[in-house]
């Protein structure tokens, strides 16, 4: 599944290993070293920043929080989980 993450961002879901407020990180001094020490591609706008998105491959910034962006991952498995009441002699 891909996850729009703002700012003209899609993700796989699948390569997500954690979304931070972005609040969290700057007020964390071991959060900022941490950042400064990965040697990742860095994208989107620390200006615009909600959340940071961490991947194997990137860190991003997003514009979204990071509720949203989880509503979003789970709007998916929502989808799926739903039964098909359609009829399905009635789809010509």
């Amino acid at each position: 599944m891909f996850i729009h993450i703002g700012s003209e961002h899609t993700i796989q879901a699948e390569d997500i290993i954690t979304m931070i407020d972005y609040e969290t990180v700057d007020s964390s001094q071991m959060m900022k070293r941490m950042m400064q020490h990965k040697k990742k591609a860095i994208i989107g706008s620390k200006e615009t920043a909600k959340a940071i998105i961490f991947t194997n491959d990137s860190i991003y910034f997003s514009p979204l929080s990071v509720y949203t962006l989880k509503k979003r991952a789970n709007i998916d498995s929502l989808v799926s989980n739903l039964d098909d009441y359609t009829d399905e002699d009635n789809l010509d």
